[in-house]
């Protein structure tokens, strides 16, 4: 029997976003801002040579420049998340992973002031 395990790195970042689709007049529509937490999981093996499944401090070099894109942004000017909900947010950072990483897992991005998350689940 093999071991696998789920890893997983946390991470924040501020920005604003608004909804261009919504009613003149309502809340979303006008730009706001919010705290957002993510959570990225891998799952594998343990390599032979060093006991883990990622190297968290690689994890953390490729999570800086996701950040770097999102960080006191304005997410609407990040053409490629279309429009700027948690659900398109949260997969295009599975996406950006995606390219580097073939055992990420999931995406979890949460609101917690507002008390909402989204988990985008990788295949």
């Amino acid at each position: 029997m093999s071991n696998i395990f789920e890893i997983t790195k946390q991470f924040t970042f501020e920005a604003a976003h608004y909804f261009p689709n919504m009613p003149e007049g309502h809340i979303y529509k006008k730009i706001h801002g919010h705290s957002f937490v993510g959570e990225v999981t891998f799952y594998g093996k343990q390599k032979k040579d060093n006991q883990w499944v990622n190297d968290f401090g690689e994890i953390n070099l490729s999570l800086e420049k996701i950040k770097k894109k999102l960080d006191h942004q304005c997410i609407n000017n990040i053409k490629e998340i279309g429009l700027p909900t948690l659900e398109n947010i949260a997969m295009w950072i599975g996406k950006q992973l995606k390219k580097e990483y073939s055992n990420v897992r999931s995406v979890k991005l949460s609101r917690p002031s507002c008390g909402e998350s989204c988990v985008y689940k990788i295949n």
